[in-house]
């Protein structure tokens, strides 16, 4: 069994028993960095849908993220927009 240690940069509220983690984690001698919903249905907390970025991936998504909040509604987290 191989261990996985993570560090949590950031836990983002989704409405109840639901949240978004940013963390990295060390897996296998591979460092990532995890952007992931995760869901707690009273039974402990559960990983979902999300995605994990290798160090070099980083600089270009995040330029992208920064992209896009440059178009995004400001006020209402709930609101929808389009590029």
């Amino acid at each position: 069994m191989t261990d996985t240690v993570e560090t949590i940069f950031a836990r983002i509220e989704r409405g109840e028993g639901r949240e978004i983690r940013v963390a990295s984690s060390d897996f296998k001698g591979r460092t990532y960095l995890n952007v992931r919903e995760w869901f707690n249905n009273g039974d402990g907390w559960r990983p979902g849908k999300g995605i994990a970025l290798r160090p070099g991936e980083l600089a270009q998504v995040a330029s992208a993220l920064d992209a896009a909040a440059g178009i995004a509604p400001e006020a209402d987290p709930t609101a929808e927009w389009s590029p």
